[in-house]
């Protein structure tokens, strides 16, 4: 799926689909609950809505999820790795920098410039 996260965004999946497909995104990038929380700005997942902030910030982190997979061939190993070490370009691990406010656009630019 080669759709930018706006489009993703466009969408507007069922809220529940979106709660199913955050889950397993962050199972393979090896996530920790903490972590998902922090990138998308949320204290809970309870009532996960696709066209409220956070839900926006969970279509950007499934686009990531998306273009890395494709990116590494699927490899679950790899895409943990990736996410959890630093990286130069970004001057820091992705997973870190998905946690700042503008973080998940960064990654998606870095994503974007690697052809990934």
């Amino acid at each position: 799926m080669n759709q930018s996260p706006a489009e993703a965004n466009q969408l507007n999946m069922p809220n529940e689909i979106l709660a199913k497909a955050v889950s397993r995104v962050r199972s393979a990038l090896g996530l920790s609950q903490r972590q998902l929380l922090s990138i998308l700005k949320t204290q809970t997942l309870d009532g996960l809505d696709s066209s409220s902030e956070t839900g926006k910030r969970a279509a950007q982190l499934i686009w990531i999820y998306q273009r890395l997979y494709a990116y590494v061939g699927g490899d679950k190993k790899a895409m943990h790795h990736w996410v959890s070490t630093h990286n130069r370009s970004l001057g820091s691990s992705p997973v870190d920098v998905m946690s700042i406010d503008s973080g998940l656009d960064q990654v998606i630019d870095y994503l974007n410039s690697r052809g990934a």
